[in-house]
């Protein structure tokens, strides 16, 4: 199994919250969005299961803050996204389909987790692509079941 997060937008639906933080750092219910996304789908996957991270707006923000937290759950690789423009002094990016295809060499290149212990049959090549702004109301069971 192998995970890619895209989080390098602005959220700038989302301003002035996102002033000063990405949208994934928003706290909701006392706990940051991404932090109930990488702690529910932790509690079904192997220790050191590949992550990509496209990362772009507040990228420091975002890899200190997962390098701290994550670092031991989680091999993590930061990819790029640079800004195509920008609107004043906010950038834009290219959008979640070149955020994606972006991890292409991250995909070929990086070995997948398997779990031998795990009630779910993943593949190393399997591969799930979660939104860094979609907090998970369950656990992610009902996804790694299918």
């Amino acid at each position: 199994m192998k995970l890619i997060l895209p989080i390098a937008g602005v959220g700038a639906r989302l301003r002035p919250f996102t002033f000063s933080k990405p949208k994934g750092f928003l706290k909701v219910g006392g706990m940051r969005v991404v932090d109930h996304i990488l702690i529910k789908i932790g509690q079904n996957l192997a220790p050191k299961t590949p992550l990509a991270v496209v990362y772009g707006y507040k990228r420091a923000q975002i890899k200190t803050y997962l390098e701290s937290k994550y670092s031991q759950k989680y091999h993590i690789s930061y990819v790029e996204q640079a800004p195509k423009g920008y609107q004043g002094d906010v950038p834009y990016f290219g959008g979640l389909g070149q955020a994606v295809l972006l991890t292409r060499e991250f995909y070929e290149t990086s070995e997948g987790s398997e779990d031998e212990n795990s009630k779910y049959h993943l593949a190393k090549n399997d591969a799930l692509i979660f939104l860094g702004d979609m907090i998970p109301v369950k656990d992610y069971d009902f996804v790694l079941e299918r």
